[in-house]
Order: structure tokens, then C-alpha cells, then sequence
């Protein structure tokens, strides 16, 4: 019964945290002398 119980808790701990870690827009930060039309361009890019 113990592993059960920590094997649901380890569940529920790594769907709880995977869904935040989605949850997160990816950062793009922009080269030196990168114009704004190609960071826009680098925003789209799944």
C-alpha cells in the first residue's frame, strides 16, 4: 500500500510541474544588431 501511495505522489508531483514548465513562454533575446522584423520572425518559430 505504501507504494502505491508513493507512487500516486510522485505522479501527481511530475504532472503538476510538467504543466507549469508548459505553461512558460519561451525568451528570445534579440543578436547584436538584430533588427526587430527578424526577432519577430525568431518569436514565431515553435
Amino acid at each position: 500500500m505504501k507504494v502505491f501511495k508513493l507512487a500516486y505522489i510522485i505522479l501527481f508531483f511530475t504532472v503538476f510541474l510538467g504543466s507549469h514548465v508548459q505553461a512558460q513562454e519561451i525568451i528570445v533575446y534579440p543578436a547584436q544588431g538584430q533588427s526587430s522584423e527578424q526577432m519577430e520572425k525568431d518569436n514565431l518559430i515553435p
